[in-house]
């Protein structure tokens, strides 16, 4: 309530109450007129209708107070009708707000933009379970405290306030009733599922750890496991290093249950501290049939190097040097045909240039012309290859994406090499060791290479059989077989 509005009130009761005191006078009352009233009868009636004036004044400035801090509205109902309400007029944002009202909000973050909330469920004091135009439903504070808010403006009857720019209001689509219950009901559930959360019993906060290599206390009881380390009844369970350290490598099986573990763990949970020549690595337990996943390690990356600015970058020789014929697990590369990114990057090594610099070599060498679309094509993959190496630092013999980039500049070098200015792709397809290959479509390759081995087959049948022929039709054509020469000799000596 405004205090402007409590003075007024205060105000009307003073007075009230001074002109409701009866009159009374120190010296007796003479009647000066010549009238058939007693004295007495006349000043009482004088005494009632003052009384009267005044009661009708405090009524007036009674009911103007209220018509000044009572705000009358309609309030949606989740059954999609309307009800009539009262509420404190005041201030924006202010007053007594319900479930089924509208909200505009003016966040910092989003100015200019009046965001329309449907409060669907009291949390707490002033927080408020809400719904956006956007079907969102999460909590949200509506008070001074949060920091998030600008300023909000409640609106029980959901018509825009004044103080709000229609045109920048981010609302609500037109819903009928029933759409407008079934948010509501949405909105209440997960008001409902949010308080159980937070009635939820906090988990009991565990166990100090004990010092490694502190020495056990005699007679003192060994610790309880912790609550789900203990595996289910039936499953053999063991405890693998999670890094490579000391006497152990990453993967490496180091007790198996019901066996201890050396000297001086700590276990919390599935997770354990195992000290190993000096060092202490990090284990975990997992099931027997888990433990080949963890030896799975990740080649697709190089180890990360930053230069004395604090930039990660690698150069390329020593990129070069960290690279390993590696086949990925999962099924290698997936591509026909052997690796050739590893040969090609040391080849381009070995002769001192980087993928950038050799692709300028490249294109003096096989002259071709710089209007050329290969040209541009072959500069954005080298330039490709190199920042995969330099700047990202992958392990490029292990990933598919870049055997297909080192795959594409070589077919752009070969299609360029017979005929710089009218290139052949006719071979890109086998190159690129396609699954599946354009020539081919809708064929299965294990088919196709049958058919083609049964063909390879055939014809060579077919390639015996006429030199069967021929054979036999030059042995009708000569019976008695070739003539001997006539001076007998054995030939040239």
């Amino acid at each position: 309530m405004d205090p402007a509005h409590g003075l007024i009130g205060l105000s009307g009761l003073a007075i009230g109450w001074i002109f409701s005191r009866p009159i009374e006078s120190k010296e007796p009352t003479v009647c000066q007129c010549h009238c058939a009233v007693p004295p007495e009868r006349g000043q009482e009636n004088n005494n009632n209708a003052v009384l009267w004036v005044f009661i009708v004044i405090f009524t007036a400035l009674l009911g103007a107070n209220l018509f000044l801090v009572l705000k009358i509205s309609f309030r949606n109902t989740e059954g999609g009708g309307q009800e009539l309400t009262l509420s404190l007029k005041g201030r924006p944002g202010k007053g007594s707000m319900n479930a089924g009202d509208v909200v505009y909000v003016l966040y910092h973050g989003d100015p200019g933009v009046y965001h329309t909330r449907i409060l669907a469920a009291e949390l707490e004091p002033q927080e408020w379970m809400i719904i956006t135009p956007d079907r969102d439903i999460y909590p949200e504070v509506y008070a001074g405290v949060n920091p998030d808010i600008q300023r909000f403006w409640h609106a029980a009857d959901g018509r825009v306030p004044r103080g709000v720019p229609a045109g920048q209001v981010y609302g609500f689509a037109p819903m009928d009733a029933r759409h407008f219950g079934d948010l509501l009901r949405s909105g209440r559930r997960e008001a409902d599922n949010e308080l159980q959360r937070r009635r939820a019993a906090p988990q009991a906060p565990p166990a100090p750890l004990p010092v490694v290599g502190a020495p056990a206390v005699h007679g003192a009881a060994p610790p309880a496991p912790a609550q789900g380390a203990v595996a289910a009844a039936g499953v053999v369970t063991t405890w693998v290093a999670m890094e490579t350290g000391g006497a152990y490598q990453q993967g490496d099986v180091i007790a198996t249950d019901p066996a201890p573990l050396p000297l001086g763990h700590v276990i919390s949970g599935d997770r354990a501290l195992v000290p190993s020549q000096g060092k202490v690595i990090a284990a975990c337990k997992v099931a027997a049939d888990k433990v080949a996943e963890m030896k799975f390690d990740d080649v697709r990356v190089l180890p990360v190097s930053f230069d004395a600015q604090g930039i990660r970058r690698r150069e390329f020789n020593s990129c070069v040097a960290l690279l390993r014929e590696v086949s990925p697990q999962g099924g290698g590369l997936q591509l026909q045909g052997p690796a050739s990114l590893l040969n090609v990057i040391k080849m381009i090594r070995d002769q001192g240039l980087t993928p950038t610099t050799f692709h300028e070599f490249w294109l003096r060498q096989a002259e071709i012309s710089k209007g050329d679309r290969s040209v541009y094509e072959h500069e954005c993959l080298s330039r490709i290859l190199e920042s995969m190496l330099v700047v990202d630092q992958l392990h490029v013999p292990a990933l598919q994406s870049a055997e297909l980039v080192v795959r594409r500049m070589q077919v752009i070098r070969e299609a360029h090499r017979i005929s710089p200015s009218a290139p052949d792709y006719s071979a890109a397809d086998l190159y690129m060791g396609w699954k599946y290959r354009k020539a081919t479509q809708g064929v299965d390759p294990g088919l196709a290479a049958h058919v083609a081995s049964e063909l390879k087959n055939e014809a060579a049948v077919a390639k015996e059989a006429r030199k069967a022929r021929e054979e036999a039709e030059n042995r009708r054509r000569n019976p008695r077989g070739p003539k001997k020469d006539p001076s007998g000799g054995g030939g040239n000596q």
